[in-house]
Order: C-alpha cells, then structure tokens, then sequence
C-alpha cells in the first residue's frame, strides 16, 4: 500500500510509514488537543517535500491560522514562502454549504495539482442539516469525490469533552478511512497530551496510546513511552 508520510517520526511509526494514499482521515478530540495544529503541520511537512496542500478553514480567517501557526510553531521560518511559491494554500470559504466546499476543493485539487488537503473544523457541518441521514449522505458523497481527485485529506472534528473515557462515536467516525483521537488528560495536577490511531481501513496501525507535545518545531510523539 502506499502511503503519506506526516513527517513526524512518531506519528509515522505508528502508521508504519504514513497514512493510506487517497484515504480521508478524522482527527477528532476537545477543545485545544492540537487537531488545528496537526492538520497544519500535515500541509505544511507536504509542503517541504515539494506536495502542494490546501487547508480549508471554516471558522478562522488566513490571517488568524497563520497568526497561530507562527506563534507556536517558531522555528518555522519559511511558511510565507511556501505560500508565495504556491505549496500551501489556506481558504476561508464564504459560506458553509457543502457543495461550495466541494467546488472549492475540486478547483484547488486539478487546478494546484493538490496532493494533500485538510478541513478544519468539519464539525460546523453539521449545523447546516437538519435530518441526520441526509447529512450522512451528503459526508459520504463529499468523502467520495475528495477520495477520486487523488488526495489525501484529513477532517478535524470537535468533541465536548478531553478525556478518552468520554469519546463517543458519530456519523463521521464511522464512514471515516481512518480516526486519529487526540486527548488532554488529566493526571493528578497537570494534564498530558496523548493521542491513538482507533481506525485506519485496510492497514495495521500500532494500537497503543501514546504521549506528544506541541514544540516550536512541531508535533513531537513518543512511541514506545507510556502516557502514565
């Protein structure tokens, strides 16, 4: 199978060597687990490697996600440049209508030769339907046509709560080619980043939770250390 490399040397073990080509990932966590973060360095790692990527923002401007990733992603000096140079893209869509979104994403993909895309946060989708089924349906369809433009794209989700114990599964979980959980857990006085592959569809994954931190050089993650 061929894969996508994060370029994270932890993430990567765990995946061994990447995520599925053309597959559709969920990262999915609580407020401030570094899903946003993630997904960013995903574009960005593709980037250096000469793969251009777009991150579709449905709740931030441009000016505000780059604000961010500068602030804590220090020792990354060159992301004006890749920007100029047309290897990382970063959309705010006008609206939140799902075929807009697609459009958009068909249009960067063929016209940019896109290998990578994220959007972040996939969750205020859901605000856009009123039946249950019929926003499974149209997921699905979008799923569909990212997976058949040949590009490899990872949807943050939003869940309430930080702790492993209270992830629940929903609609996107479920039609997802992969899940990535990010967690903040309380332990004792301070709380320590983890995360685990739950799901990636027609490959192994290392099937441990296993600890990271946010440095100004990027996603650091710990295999074979113990959260606890």
């Amino acid at each position: 199978m061929e894969r996508v490399p994060f370029d994270i040397e932890g993430l990567d073990r765990i995946l061994f060597g990447g995520l599925p080509k053309y597959h559709d990932i969920s990262i999915c966590g609580g407020p401030g687990t570094g899903k946003t973060l993630l997904g960013f360095e995903y574009i960005y790692r593709g980037a250096l490697r000469g793969e251009p990527g777009v991150f579709i923002s449905l709740v931030e401007n441009e000016e505000s996600i780059l604000e961010n990733m500068k602030a804590t992603f220090k020792n990354w000096k060159d992301i004006d440049k890749l920007i100029e140079n047309g290897k990382i893209f970063i959309v705010k869509p006008e609206s939140l209508d799902v075929l807009a979104l697609a459009d958009i994403l068909e249009k960067h993909i063929i016209d940019h030769k896109i290998n990578r895309a994220v959007i972040d946060s996939a969750t205020v989708l859901r605000t856009t339907f009123s039946e249950h089924s019929k926003y499974r349906q149209t997921m699905q369809e979008l799923l569909s046509l990212i997976g058949g433009l040949k590009c490899t794209t990872l949807l943050t989700y939003e869940y309430p709560s930080y702790e492993r114990n209270n992830m629940t599964f929903s609609v996107e979980q479920f039609i997802a080619d992969g899940i990535i959980n990010l967690y903040n857990l309380q332990r004792a006085e301070k709380r320590v980043r983890a995360l685990e592959v739950v799901k990636m569809r027609g490959t192994r994954h290392v099937e441990e939770l296993v600890p990271f931190k946010i440095s100004a050089s990027g996603l650091e993650v710990y295999i074979g250390e113990k959260v606890f």
